[in-house]
């Protein structure tokens, strides 16, 4: 899964802890966290995007290369390749939320809750 540090970006780790109104977090760098469980934004699954699921509009985190961190954005627009198949590379435009576009592989991308 991944989760939202305290600079707004997300990071790969793994819940260690789960409270009526907290969710723990460890990093894969050893730090930790304790997020509140009431914010769906702040832990997102590790789960990887169909083509069909993925929406004009819809927030999402994304890759940006030479980064461990994922950055949030917003699906600008995506690549109409006339295939069926789920996992698509180069289809998704992305608007991130610090102002810079990438063109995002399924991979590359997870849906915000």
């Amino acid at each position: 899964m991944f989760a939202r540090w305290t600079n707004g970006l997300y990071y790969r780790g793994f819940v260690t802890s789960v409270s009526s109104t907290t969710v723990g977090v460890k990093y894969d760098d050893g730090d930790t966290i304790t997020l509140p469980k009431h914010d769906l934004e702040a832990v997102i699954l590790d789960a990887l995007v169909c083509y069909t699921d993925v929406h004009v509009g819809q927030r999402v985190i994304g890759f940006w290369p030479g980064q461990t961190r994922y950055y949030p954005g917003t699906v600008e627009s995506k690549v109409h390749t006339g295939s069926v198949e789920c996992f698509q590379n180069q289809v998704y435009n992305v608007a991130f939320d610090d102002g810079d576009k990438r063109k995002e592989n399924f991979y590359q991308i997870r849906l915000v809750p």
